[in-house]
């Protein structure tokens, strides 16, 4: 199943790059593709090593949204990054490149069921409800490392068996 995945995810990304041809940032390298990103987060760029890692099970169970958002997600970053630098990850030029040259819209985030995947949460609650966290914000709670305030009601989290 991972050459497949490895195979689909190398002439999507050559496909992507097509776009970039004819335009200021037709001197991008061919980034590699990894199959080893791990928990919540579908892909990653690796700014400086020209790679990008993509989450195998989450690929595997939504290859049409990998092939149309992640895939130019990650090296729209890549392009900022070989083109402009170091600037901010989602920021104007990003949004430039995503939209313009590659003709994507331009989301921060995805809302693929990890889960589903494999991938093991923990309910939280705030003011505004329930929230998920990953393993590692879990335990840096549970080990009282770490404290989490919700981004919309700015409460504490608390674990489900806190209430």
């Amino acid at each position: 199943m991972i050459s497949t995945l490895q195979t689909l995810a190398d002439s999507t990304l050559q496909e992507w790059m097509l776009k970039l041809h004819d335009t200021a940032f037709s001197a991008q390298p061919l980034p590699s593709i990894l199959l080893n990103q791990r928990g919540r987060i579908a892909g990653a760029a690796l700014l400086q090593k020209n790679i990008i890692k993509l989450h195998p099970k989450l690929f595997a169970q939504n290859q049409a949204y990998f092939i149309s958002d992640v895939i130019p997600h990650e090296l729209a970053h890549l392009v900022v990054f070989n083109h402009f630098g170091r600037v901010r990850p989602h920021g104007q030029q990003w949004r430039y490149v995503m939209e313009e040259i590659l003709g994507v819209e331009a989301k921060v985030t995805h809302k693929l069921d990890v889960e589903r995947a494999g991938v093991k949460l923990f309910d939280y609650y705030c003011e505004c409800g329930l929230i998920k966290l990953s393993a590692t914000r879990h335990k840096r709670v549970q080990s009282q490392k770490q404290r989490y305030i919700c981004r919309n009601c700015k409460s504490a989290l608390k674990p489900h068996a806190a209430l």
